[in-house]
C-alpha cells in the first residue's frame, strides 16, 4: 500500500490501493478468496472503514486507503435491543455488530432506505 499521507492543505488524498478483501451477505470477510479466520484483524478492518462518497468502502489506516469489496456492507447487525436511555422514559436502541465485541448505539438520523426498502 501507498505510504503517502493526505494533506488537507494540499486538497489531496492518497490513491486507494487495490485488494482482494471482500465481505459477503453474511459478513464473512475474505482475503484472496480465504476466509479471514482471525477475529482481531477483522475487528481492526471493521473499525477503519470509510465509505466513500458513491457508496464504496475503503479501510483507512495511517493514511493509507485500500479497497475493500462488499456484497452489501462490512457492518451486519447480528441483535437489536432497547434499553433505558438517560432520561428517565427515554430508550436508546442499541446494535450487536458481527465481528465487533460491544454494542453500538444507533443514531436514527443515519438510516436512509436502499432501492428495495433495506435499511
Amino acid at each position: 500500500m501507498s505510504t503517502v499521507e493526505a494533506s488537507p492543505a494540499q486538497g489531496w488524498v492518497p490513491e486507494i490501493q487495490s485488494s482482494e478483501i471482500f465481505v459477503d451477505e453474511e459478513g464473512e470477510w475474505y482475503s484472496d478468496g480465504v476466509a479471514i479466520s482471525r477475529e482481531d484483524l477483522v475487528q481492526f478492518f471493521l473499525e477503519h472503514v470509510d465509505e466513500l462518497p458513491d457508496g464504496s468502502h475503503v479501510i483507512a489506516w495511517q493514511g493509507n486507503r485500500c479497497a475493500l469489496r462488499a456484497a452489501d456492507t462490512p457492518f451486519v447487525v447480528s441483535r437489536v435491543d432497547s434499553v433505558e436511555g438517560p432520561v428517565p422514559g427515554a430508550r436508546k436502541i442499541l446494535l450487536k455488530l458481527r465481528h465487533l465485541p460491544l454494542p453500538v448505539a444507533l443514531d436514527p438520523r443515519t438510516l436512509c432506505s436502499a432501492s428495495s426498502n433495506v435499511l
